[in-house]
C-alpha cells in the first residue's frame, strides 16, 4: 500500500507522451510525417512532388536498364510507373534530408520488403543495392548529396537541403490552400 504500481509509472509515460506531441513549437522528426515551419507533411506527398521537380529539371541523370531491372529480389516483376527511377532519387533524398549521413547499406534496408516464400514463413529482404547507388549517385552529380568523408556515406548538400526545403515550405502552401479552399 503506498507504493507506486507498474500500471501507475506506464500511465505517467502516457502522459507525459501526451503532452509532449501537443507542446507548441516542438519539431516533429517521425518517419511518416516531416515538418515544416509548424506545418506538417506527409512523406508521400513530398516525395510525389520532389519526384516531379526532379522530372521537370530534366538534369537527373537516368541509367540504361531502368525499364528491365527488378529493385528487389523479393519482386516477380519490375517496377510498372515510367517514373519509378524518379520516385526512388526522391525517396532516397528525403531519408537523406531526415538523418545525418546514410550509406547504400542503411537504404537497402529502409527500401526492402518482405519476400514471399510459398508456405514457409516471409522474411525481409534487403532491396537491391545497385538501384540505391545509382540513385544516390545520380543525386550526387546534381549536386543535391555529397560524401561524408568523417564519417562515412553521404549526407545532403547546402544547396541540395536548400531545395528541399523549398519544395517542402510550396507543399505546405498547397496542402493549406487545398485545405482552405474546402472550408
Amino acid at each position: 500500500m503506498g507504493g507506486v504500481s507498474v500500471r501507475d509509472v506506464q500511465v505517467c509515460r502516457w502522459l507525459a507522451g501526451i503532452i509532449h506531441l501537443f507542446s507548441p513549437g516542438r519539431a516533429i522528426k517521425r518517419n511518416s510525417w516531416l515538418t515544416v515551419d509548424g506545418g506538417e507533411l506527409q512523406a508521400d506527398k513530398f516525395i510525389a512532388a520532389y519526384s516531379a521537380f526532379l522530372k521537370r529539371q530534366g538534369k537527373l541523370p537516368i541509367p540504361g536498364w531502368v525499364d528491365t531491372v527488378k529493385t528487389s529480389h523479393s519482386n516477380e516483376l519490375p517496377p510498372q510507373s515510367i517514373d519509378w527511377f524518379y520516385i526512388r532519387a526522391a525517396a532516397v533524398a528525403r531519408h537523406l534530408y531526415m538523418r545525418k549521413t546514410v550509406g547504400v547499406g542503411r537504404l537497402r534496408k529502409a527500401h526492402g520488403s518482405q519476400k514471399n516464400r510459398g508456405s514457409r514463413p516471409s522474411h525481409h529482404v534487403d532491396a537491391s543495392g545497385s538501384v540505391d547507388r545509382k540513385a544516390l549517385q545520380a543525386l550526387e552529380k546534381i549536386g543535391v548529396v555529397e560524401q561524408d568523408e568523417e564519417r562515412g556515406g553521404r549526407r545532403i548538400s547546402q544547396g541540395g537541403r536548400r531545395d528541399l526545403d523549398r519544395i517542402a515550405m510550396t507543399t505546405v502552401e498547397a496542402e493549406d490552400d487545398e485545405d482552405e479552399d474546402e472550408e
